[in-house]
């Protein structure tokens, strides 16, 4: 047996009190950003939801100096430069070695989603925290902005990846493509993005645009009517379909924007609002008279969150999904069932509004 002296008791109580006190000291949190960060990326928050843009980007250039680099705070820099007109600078940013970086993250799918409404925190931990998605489509938007179709193909194969059934991500690919001279790819992609998003009215008024080109003019007025009847009021395939009946006129330029109309808001670097991001003040939300289901969906199905754009007059005119792995041919046939809901319209200002309202969808499996 052997002996346990005092002085070895002795030791291993120091030893251990050492060990606990150094684990204690491992485990204090780092220091959060300063009371002076907060209140920017506060202020910031406020500006952006006034729409005030560039006055946003300000604030977050100010609390660049603040905070340890962050690619979070790139992107949303990035994103409010864009918004205020500032492509240049926000094409630059965008291809920053930070967010270069981010570009290719490896976070698990499960972090895929969308950023909340209360983001500021993601702006100041030093760390990548959100979805690529959000970067690819980013620099899709800012590529065709100015025309850089070439990039804003590329970067819309990425934003695919990530929404493989968003029917809004297939025609971007198919305007990217026919503006590329790339017609063929350009149909099957309007094909998908059909399949998906069959409330889209930007899809037949582009496939009317491809069949002027090739001189099929009575296929080109079908499109053209079904874009319209999709969204009344739409003055681009209204003007198309007088244009197409006029015997030698030449076809119509194609779109250089992903969406159309009130549907802008939901481009991620247009400055038309509301945003999804953003925290809306209404004085009466947008609330549900009645909805039409999928008849598939009665068998029984999965339930997905997903954000709807409501406008001025109660209709559904957009619809936000989640990341849902592969394709799911079956989403299309449950948004089909959007055009017949129908909401009281927010208020704002003691007028209505549109306002994005979060719902469940049910999806058939």
């Amino acid at each position: 047996m052997i002996g346990i002296t005092p002085r070895f008791v002795r030791l291993a109580v120091l030893t251990v009190a050492v060990l606990s006190s150094a684990a204690v000291a491992h485990a204090v949190p780092v220091a959060g950003p300063t009371e002076r960060a907060q209140a920017v990326a506060a202020e910031a928050r406020t500006l952006e939801e006034s729409g005030a843009w560039a006055a946003a980007a300000a604030k977050l250039r100010s609390l660049r100096v603040l905070v340890p680099p962050d690619a979070d705070l790139e992107l949303w820099l990035a994103v409010f430069e864009a918004r205020s007109g500032a492509l240049d600078s926000a094409n630059i940013r965008l291809a920053g070695p930070l967010l270069t970086a981010a570009a290719g993250d490896t976070l698990p799918e499960m972090r895929w989603a969308e950023y909340r409404w209360n983001k500021t925190a993601a702006w100041m931990d030093g760390r990548w925290t959100g979805w690529h998605w959000y970067l690819w489509r980013a620099r899709a938007e800012v590529a065709a902005a100015e025309g850089r179709w070439p990039d804003a193909l590329a970067a819309i194969r990425r934003t695919i990846v990530a929404r493989p059934t968003d029917g809004k991500e297939w025609y971007a690919r198919a305007l990217c493509e026919a503006q590329l001279g790339q017609d063929a790819n350009a149909r099957v992609s309007l094909g998908r993005a059909s399949t998906f998003d069959p409330t889209l009215p930007e899809v037949p008024y582009l496939a009317g645009l491809l069949f002027w080109r090739e001189g099929k003019r009575p296929e080109a007025q079908a499109m053209f009517r079904a874009a319209i009847e999709m969204a009344s009021g739409s003055r681009e395939p209204a003007a198309a379909l007088l244009r197409v009946r006029m015997s030698g006129s030449a076809p119509d330029p194609l779109p250089n924007q992903f969406l159309s109309g009130a549907r802008r808001a939901g481009l991620l670097t247009a400055a038309d609002g509301p945003k999804r991001e953003a925290f809306m003040k209404t004085e009466v939300p947008a609330t549900l008279i009645s909805r039409e289901d999928a008849p598939a969906a009665a068998a029984g199905g999965r339930k997905i969150p997903v954000q709807l754009l409501v406008d001025r007059e109660g209709r559904v005119i957009l619809c936000e999904i989640p990341f849902l792995k592969g394709e799911n041919a079956a989403v299309g046939p449950t948004l089909a069932t959007l055009p017949r809901w129908r909401y009281a319209p927010a208020i704002v200002n003691s007028v209505t509004s549109p306002a994005w309202v979060a719902t469940e969808l049910e999806i058939p499996r």
